[in-house]
């Protein structure tokens, strides 16, 4: 994703497993990750995550889980 040509979010994807995702400091915390994530898999089918993450990867993979598991809860 650019805004006034710059990179503030992207992802890196090898077969079906996400090697890197990038959101710029300025802009983490508004969803895009989440959304990179879902349009690739809307295009390309379920990704899974590199098991290499670094502490920011495991807290956005566990937010991930997080929001499948209240989406699955029927009340």
């Amino acid at each position: 994703i650019l805004e006034d040509g710059h990179p503030v979010a992207g992802m890196h994807v090898l077969g079906n497993q996400i090697q890197d995702i990038y959101v710029s400091r300025a802009r983490r915390r508004e969803g895009l990750a989440t959304e990179i994530v879902a349009r690739a898999e809307a295009f390309m089918g379920r990704l899974e995550h590199s098991s290499s993450l670094t502490v920011d990867g495991k807290a956005f993979v566990e937010s991930q889980r997080r929001t499948e598991d209240d989406d699955s809860l029927d009340l």
